[in-house]
């Protein structure tokens, strides 16, 4: 079976020839597995593990982020990342919420809402003959986070309530973000011209 195969059967509750599998790490235990394995890209890896899953996600080509010398830096929602280290590894927290101190949609709206016009989607043709044979997915885990795609911009426990209460401002934020996603998902469907098997 081809891995793309492998993926689809399994999909459909059938027994493929192994189990199917992927691969996702940190950037610390990809570097380990990038120098046990003695190759220079992660994708080189996937090929020493025979994962059976490739991601597409754009390239941002939209207005310039901000970065500081701290480090920190600003996503294309608006909020601001820190990035944080321990004894096993770094990881982002959130250092502003720019949808914090709204109280009604009036608040935000000057706000500078992402457009999927920001991703370059030109690669998307070569990317599906590349991997031509694995299974294509198109989208990222963030996608369908809801929960913590809204929370980093306007606070876990302010979502909740908004959530609870279905404040407008909170449904307003989630119709904002599914749109978003909804219409940059639909260009790379498209782009993709049927090749694209999961949509993450």
């Amino acid at each position: 079976m081809t891995p793309r195969e492998r993926v689809l059967t399994s999909l459909e509750h059938k027994q493929p020839d192994r189990v199917a599998c992927d691969i996702l790490a940190t950037p610390e235990i990809s570097k380990k597995l990038m120098q046990h394995f003695g190759v220079d890209t992660f994708d080189e890896v996937k090929q020493k593990l025979d994962v059976d899953i490739r991601y597409y996600w754009p390239e941002y080509i939209g207005p310039e982020l901000k970065k500081f010398p701290n480090g920190n830096y600003e996503t294309f929602w608006g909020d601001i990342r820190k990035p944080v280290t321990n004894q096993f590894g770094s990881y982002d927290e959130v250092e502003y919420m720019p949808w914090a101190e709204a109280k009604t949609i009036d608040d935000l709206k000057d706000y500078r809402w992402p457009r999927p016009e920001w991703f370059d989607l030109s690669d998307i043709d070569e990317f599906c003959k590349k991997n031509a044979g694995y299974a294509l997915t198109v989208g990222a885990s963030s996608v369908m986070d809801l929960i913590n795609g809204i929370s980093y911009r306007r606070g876990m426990e302010q979502f909740m309530v908004d959530l609870a209460l279905e404040d407008p401002l909170g449904i307003f934020l989630i119709e904002k973000r599914f749109q978003f996603y909804y219409e940059l998902m639909e260009k790379m469907l498209e782009a993709g011209k049927g090749r694209f098997d999961i949509m993450g």
